[in-house]
């Protein structure tokens, strides 16, 4: 009998470190259907939001925001934008754009709204804009839409 339950308590730990040692490696897959352009999330006060950036060779950083708003329940959207510069090829740096704590903060009460502004850029480089918009509506809830899009400044 030791010999068997040597053996059983010896299989239950081999079976439990393969579980830990390789089933966090698996990945999940997920697709959508034909005609589908991808899984995005249930939003409760806003239909569409497109982000765009470019840091253009003038030398200047141009952000915009599009959206398309529910007027059933919107009230107002908030963004927020930061930019940043890539340094040392792996790390990012929040760039000097003239506003309060170096983030663009814009608020629009319009259903179909579009935020858009520009910044200077000190240097040619690697530049990538953060965004955060938040979509306010009368049942309480938040719709968050956060996107970062890099752009190069030659």
């Amino acid at each position: 009998m030791k010999k068997t339950s040597r053996k059983l308590f010896a299989t239950i730990m081999a079976v439990i470190l393969f579980c830990t040692a390789y089933l966090p490696l698996l990945t999940v897959t997920s697709y959508a259907a034909d005609g589908d352009f991808g899984i995005s999330p249930y939003l409760v006060n806003c239909n569409s939001c497109i982000c765009t950036f470019s840091a253009a060779n003038g030398g200047q950083a141009q952000v915009s925001v599009t959206y398309n708003a529910k007027s059933d329940v919107f009230t107002y959207a908030k963004l927020t934008v930061k930019i940043q510069k890539r340094f040392l090829g792996l790390f990012w740096s929040t760039v000097d754009i003239g506003e309060p704590d170096n983030e663009w903060v814009a608020y629009c009460y319009d259903v179909y709204g579009n935020f858009y502004n520009s910044f200077p850029l000190e240097s040619t480089g690697t530049y990538r804009a953060v965004f955060t918009v938040e979509f306010y509506g009368t049942s309480g809830e938040v719709d968050v839409i956060e996107d970062t899009i890099e752009s190069a400044y030659e």
